[in-house]
């Protein structure tokens, strides 16, 4: 008999401190922060006679305007968010997922051969359940990415262009690229739950960052789910 009432007291301290634990990870849930706002990946390629290369100070410079400017609309429309930051040593797993998230994002307007249908747009992709990490050490229920590449032409490049016209009749194809893209995920399933693409503009200049992510977030529901 004994032993049956000690039982008892031991599941329902059991059952009270999952109560508890239930209550608490309710009340971190409903305190957490609307969006994540990750760092921008952004990449600026300058374009010359001699080939092309990363420009690593206009990156930066575009990154930070990204961040200025998403900033700027989430607390204009009265989100709150948490900057993302990166551990010193992150995890393998964390960085394994924003790999992911890149290719992901790569592949939205790819075709895919499986699929059907030509231009299929891969919003049925996601990050997976290791989102929740993300989540986890940062304390929001939704991400925001925001993905920028530029290609752009030094006169030089573009003269050469204008004499093998001039010489040949065929003039190539301009290498100059703009476009950006922001999705955002939910970090408890990884699932993408709106996606939207531009297509030009130099984020390494304020004003135009700032024209960029308006059109990114004009009629943008971030809440899509």
């Amino acid at each position: 008999m004994s032993g049956t009432r000690v039982l008892g007291v031991s599941a329902v301290v059991a059952m009270s401190v999952f109560a508890l634990g239930y209550a608490h990870a309710q009340t971190a849930d409903e305190n957490a922060a609307d969006f994540l706002l990750m760092e921008p990946n952004a990449e600026v390629v300058f374009v010359t006679t001699g080939g092309a290369d990363v420009r690593a100070d206009w990156s930066e410079t575009a990154k930070e305007n990204f961040k200025t400017n998403f900033s700027e609309v989430l607390t204009g429309q009265g989100y709150s968010f948490a900057a993302y930051e990166a551990a010193e040593q992150p995890s393998d797993d964390v960085e394994q997922l924003l790999l992911l998230q890149e290719l992901v994002t790569q592949s939205l307007t790819m075709n895919i051969p499986h699929k059907e249908g030509k231009g299929w747009n891969n919003t049925d992709l996601t990050l997976g359940p290791t989102a929740s990490l993300l989540k986890d050490e940062h304390g929001a229920n939704r991400a925001v990415f925001v993905d920028h590449r530029s290609q752009i032409e030094s006169s030089g490049v573009f003269m050469m262009q204008v004499a093998i016209g001039a010489a040949t009749g065929y003039v190539p194809p301009s290498q100059n690229l703009r476009f950006s893209r922001v999705s955002v995920y939910d970090l408890d399933t990884g699932e993408l739950l709106n996606t939207k693409f531009h297509g030009f503009g130099d984020p390494r200049n304020i004003d135009e960052s700032r024209n960029i992510v308006t059109n990114l977030t004009k009629d943008f529901n971030f809440d899509a789910d």
